[in-house]
Parts: structure tokens; C-alpha cells; sequence
């Protein structure tokens, strides 16, 4: 398997997470500047009800960012250089029913005019390619995945 897959793979995984970093910085700092508005504008009980819900928002996004601040972590920790035998973090997986990155949960990517979906080893169809090898043939929602190539 083509080591330039991985590689372009690996970068739009990490630029998927940065670009979600970001937006729930931002998002926190729009909530502090909206908080700040609503001290000077408001007053009894609907102040304490912005102020309230502020907070409720405020602590999913910071939720959220812990969250993606662990997948930037988790993909910095994924293999990067070794062509796999078996399907673990770092794998690239081309099956008869699409194309895998064992990496985080980013979605689908484009590389190279082929599809890929980049899902971690946690979800369900991870877990059934797990350990998986080319030819191994896996079950998964009363579907048939045939390992064509692995690295």
C-alpha cells in the first residue's frame, strides 16, 4: 500500500481536528463577549437566566473541546510509518465495500479521487474489521467485508 495515502490521510484527519479546535475557541470567546454584554444590559431575573444559560453553553463547549483536544492527542499517538499486517490504529483498509482509516472519527476523506472513511477502532464496524487480514472476510450488518489490501 501506497504510504502517500496514509500520509494525506493523517493530514486531513489532524486538519479536521484543528479546524474543530478552533471553532469551539471561538465559540467560547463569542460566549465570554456575550457575557460580558449581558452584565451591562440586564438586569433580576432575566439577567440571572441569560447568565445561567451562558453557563450551560459555556460548559458544552468546554466539554466539547476537551473532547477534541483528546483526538488531536489519540491521532498524534496512531503509527504513522509502519505498513500494518493486520488492521490496527495507522491502517489503511480497502475493503469490497469501501475504503477505512483506522485513525479517529473524522468522517469521509478524499484522496486521490477515492473515498475513505477515516473511524476509530471504538465504532462498530472497527471493531469488526479489528485484527482483520487481506483476504480475511468480515461480517458486519448482514454484509460481507472482503479485506483487499491493508497498510
Amino acid at each position: 500500500m501506497d504510504q502517500e495515502i496514509k500520509k494525506k490521510l493523517f493530514s486531513l484527519c489532524q486538519e479536521t481536528v484543528r479546524l474543530k479546535i478552533e471553532d469551539l475557541q471561538s465559540s467560547l470567546k463569542d460566549l465570554e463577549e456575550a457575557g460580558s454584554e449581558s452584565t451591562k444590559s440586564s438586569a433580576g431575573d432575566k439577567y440571572e437566566t441569560e447568565t445561567a444559560m451562558l453557563h450551560l453553553e459555556r460548559e458544552k463547549f468546554e466539554q466539547q473541546l476537551t473532547d477534541a483536544l483528546r483526538l488531536r492527542s489519540a491521532l498524534e499517538n496512531i503509527p504513522r510509518h509502519i505498513n500494518h499486517q493486520k488492521v490496527q490504529p495507522g491502517s489503511v483498509v480497502k475493503t469490497n465495500h469501501g475504503n477505512f482509516f483506522i485513525s479517529i472519527f473524522a468522517g469521509k476523506l478524499e484522496v486521490d479521487g477515492e473515498s475513505y472513511f477515516a473511524i476509530s477502532l471504538a465504532s462498530p464496524i472497527g471493531k469488526a474489521l479489528e485484527a482483520a487480514s487481506i483476504g480475511d472476510v468480515v461480517e458486519f450488518r448482514d454484509k460481507k467485508y472482503v479485506v483487499e489490501d491493508l497498510g
